[in-house]
């Protein structure tokens, strides 16, 4: 009986100051409405902050060869094994990738180029582990011809330029049409994002290999 007469009451005091029980109600809905709000953004932020951090290898640990080291006084050479990289990867207490690693500095030849450059030879899961899609340009090369039309209307001419730009852009090339070194330039050009400075090797353009474009590019992409 005491609770009936309890939401009468209520009731009553809310019919008798309408517009005052309204303006309340929609004080609390909009402060709910605004935490939830903040919530989302926090957790989104916080998301996007963990992505970039992985992509730039956060959540990788890198062991490299050495010596002993004892009192200041450096010992024997210690050298790392493929047993060790075995013998890591037998261990289920973590949920982990290994990727065992060669790099060297060799001399290289292709064709006319004759250069000494830093070799390295990897297990296909080295990719994964580092994040890298290599086959991400050649994807985005069909993906050309099907949004072809679609999205844009371009000539033949164009469209095979838009391709060979999206299919090469990650291979290292250096030659072929000038729009197409200027895309590839321009991409290189921001791959601070992911903590790596461009070579003047790898790409095209001589605006591109000036070191003071080098270095802004740079710079401006790791601010971002």
């Amino acid at each position: 009986m005491l609770f009936s007469e309890s939401i009468k009451t209520a009731l009553d005091s809310i019919r008798s100051n309408a517009t005052r029980s309204f303006l309340t109600a929609l004080a609390i809905i909009i402060g709910i409405a605004s935490v939830i709000a903040m919530l989302s953004i926090g957790a989104g932020a916080q998301k996007a902050l963990e992505n970039e951090i992985d992509a730039l290898g956060g959540r990788i640990l890198s062991v490299y060869a050495g010596q002993t080291r004892r009192g200041g006084v450096k010992g024997s050479y210690a050298p790392l094994e493929i047993k060790d990289a075995e013998a890591l990867a037998k261990n289920n207490e973590h949920d982990w990738q290994i990727s065992p690693t060669i790099t060297r500095n060799r001399q290289v030849k292709f064709n006319n180029a004759n250069i000494n450059e830093r070799v390295g030879a990897y297990l296909p899961v080295h990719f994964k582990v580092r994040g890298y899609d290599l086959e991400h340009g050649r994807r985005a090369a069909k993906y050309v011809h099907k949004i072809r039309g679609k999205w844009f209307d371009i000539t033949d001419e164009e469209t095979e330029l838009l391709v060979e730009a999206c299919k090469y852009h990650s291979d290292g090339l250096v030659k072929g049409d000038i729009t197409i070194q200027t895309c590839w330039d321009s991409d290189r050009l921001e791959l601070g994002r992911v903590g790596i400075k461009p070579s003047p090797k790898r790409l095209c353009t001589e605006f591109a290999k000036r070191q003071d474009v080098i270095e802004e590019a740079y710079e401006r992409s790791i601010i971002k």
